[in-house]
């Protein structure tokens, strides 16, 4: 495919970021969306075209898409929402909406692990409903990136790891995950960019290089950081009122405690053969590293 301008739906998150910097490293022409204004403007100053836009405003996007040759889409995080699963909705609508008026006809949508579920993973079934969308417009050629559980996730413990030495949720302690990191999501999507024109829908699952359980990533980090760290396994109940406690709309909480237990019942898992082109490079040793650092900071 001669791809020559990609427009980029949350270019201010961990894999839009990554991926917008790859991309115009490589010459191509990148338009980048966002709510950051801070993150755009650099950005901008690395030669991207930037659009600070409400993902909802359906006319916006299609200002952003019109003439690219592929879109880069995602449902960014919507957790002041007080509706979660009706902002993805929204967010979902617009993008088909936008996607139909701009004619694209090629889309590297970011999905999730789980994704081919209609029901019972949380926020996973919100974007199961935007991979349904996207099938709706005739013509639109598609891959979908279903990725595992992002090692960045450990940021949303930095508070408790502080205070206490702590990471808490309900994932079980021992549930192996081969957690990726969004750097090697960020890498693989430029590839599938820049290689072959792809027909039809397809779905890429992607995993990292290894498995490991909450307690052996405690001990990782624990091990980059040098400060105690242990992983408390909580009832789904108490880990939902530590996320109400921190601020976090009901609607979400709830959702992401659904997930949790789908992660435990093993219903969110590969359906695909797992190759050495699924897997990411990043292990968690060398994402505690920079997570150290950032800890420091």
């Amino acid at each position: 495919m001669n791809v020559k301008t990609i427009a980029i739906m949350g270019a201010t998150g961990h894999v839009g970021t990554g991926l917008s910097h790859l991309l115009l490293g490589r010459g191509l022409r990148v338009r980048a969306t966002g709510r950051n204004g801070e993150k755009l403007a650099a950005l901008k100053g690395k030669g991207a075209t930037t659009y600070s836009i409400d993902f909802t405003d359906s006319s916006a996007l299609a200002v952003a898409f019109t003439g690219a040759c592929l879109v880069y889409t995602m449902i960014s995080p919507g957790y002041e929402a007080d509706d979660f699963g009706r902002y993805q909705d929204l967010v979902s609508e617009a993008i088909v909406a936008a996607l139909k008026r701009a004619k694209v006809k090629y889309v590297l949508n970011l999905s999730s692990l789980g994704a081919h579920l209609p029901e019972g993973t949380g926020p996973i079934a919100g974007l199961h409903r935007h991979e349904e969308r996207l099938a709706t417009l005739p013509d639109l050629n598609v891959v979908h990136l279903r990725p595992t559980s992002f090692m960045e996730n450990f940021y949303w413990s930095t508070p408790t790891i502080k205070a206490e030495g702590i990471i808490a949720s309900s994932l079980k302690a021992n549930l192996p995950i081969a957690m990726i990191s969004t750097r090697d999501i960020a890498e693989i999507a430029a590839k599938i960019i820049e290689g072959p024109e792809f027909t039809g829908t397809s779905v890429f699952e992607l995993l990292g290089p290894e498995e490991v359980t909450m307690n052996s990533a405690a001990k990782i980090l624990e091990n980059a950081i040098g400060k105690k760290i242990r992983f408390i396994e909580l009832p789904y109940k108490d880990w939902e009122k530590v996320m109400l406690d921190a601020g976090m709309k009901p609607s979400a909480a709830g959702l992401f405690v659904e997930m949790a237990r789908a992660f435990n019942e093993r219903k969110i898992a590969p359906t695909q053969t797992v190759s050495r082109g699924h897997r990411g490079k990043t292990r968690l040793s060398d994402f505690a590293r920079e997570f150290a650092r950032a800890l420091q900071a």
